[in-house]
């Protein structure tokens, strides 16, 4: 879309589960790595990404801070100066994405650690989590004072066969912590999205209910399909659903048109924005990927 449309004001419109026209796109991650091959830069900076985005025709920009670990319990590192670029200088709906307890978690002590600690319950777990909801909570007021509009906690809980941990163990120990940071992004005006990889159908309800407005990536390949979620369309905003596979499948005329018929059936295109799951990163077609594009926005007028 042209910034002069008002990126944001589709972005939000679609949140609320209106018909957004031109049909929102976003991406978790535009690496560096295909905008320095796609536009023969350097390095990357405000500029370079601006000027894909646009070239690339997305709404949304997520924004990655950094995580120090060399002291103690983990910190955010921002930079601020970027965050108020995108924030004052575009009209893209701009997301801060934070790593939930889960997420972090097993950042910080390792997988197999964590895991052990979930299962004692250990009053150590309990204080990490107390830890990430604070240096979340603060994040998510300096995000706002910004002029960020949206926050995705990121907590990767799930693979292809379902949640990593027992679903009770996941509403017992993390989600007090995931409704408190949606109920302060919501006092500080940020929309909250919540994104994993894998199969976390079995705590949607949950995701529902702790208020978050969207969630990011619908992964087929473990059974998320976008059929799936029907029953979702009037309470969540979806957004992901593309992986390699459609881009593969778009290549012939009825490969599109099946992308585009499942998009439709499962949502009649409102509050849905059209992406990747994985955010795009190199080695995939992003030519390709910018057709689906156009096609997909072309048939949500029809």
């Amino acid at each position: 879309m042209s910034q002069n449309d008002s990126s944001k004001k589709v972005v939000k419109d679609t949140i609320a589960l209106k018909s957004g026209f031109p049909l929102p796109k976003g991406e978790l991650v535009l690496d560096d790595a295909v905008i320095m091959n796609d536009t023969d830069v350097e390095s990357v900076d405000f500029d370079a990404k601006y000027a894909y985005a646009c070239h690339l025709g997305v709404d949304i920009i997520v924004l990655h801070p950094d995580y120090d670990f060399s002291q103690g319990l983990p910190k955010i590192v921002f930079d601020k100066d970027e965050i108020s670029k995108w924030s004052s200088m575009t009209e893209f709906f701009n997301f801060l994405i934070l790593d939930g307890s889960f997420e972090l978690g097993i950042r910080y002590y390792g997988f197999e650690k964590f895991l052990s600690m979930i299962l004692k319950k250990s009053d150590e777990i309990k204080d990490f989590i107390k830890w990430v909801t604070k240096i979340n909570f603060e994040a998510a007021s300096m995000a706002s004072d910004l002029g960020i509009d949206g926050i995705m906690i990121a907590d990767d809980i799930a693979y292809q066969g379902g949640l990593i941990i027992r679903p009770s163990l996941f509403k017992d120990l993390f989600l007090s912590s995931l409704e408190r940071q949606v109920e302060h992004g919501d006092k500080k005006n940020l929309t909250a999205f919540f994104h994993s990889d894998g199969n976390y159908l079995s705590i949607l309800d949950d995701i529902v209910n702790a208020g978050f407005k969207g969630i990011h990536c619908i992964d087929r390949t473990c059974n998320m399909e976008l059929s799936s979620l029907k029953d979702y369309s009037d309470k969540l905003c979806l957004w992901g659903h593309l992986d390699v596979t459609h881009i593969e499948e778009s290549k012939t005329e009825s490969g599109m048109k099946n992308i585009a018929e499942d998009i439709r059936s499962a949502t009649d295109f409102k509050g849905f924005i059209l992406g990747t799951n994985s955010g795009i990163f190199p080695g995939m077609d992003v030519c390709q990927l910018k057709k689906i594009y156009n096609h997909i926005t072309k048939e949500s007028d029809i």
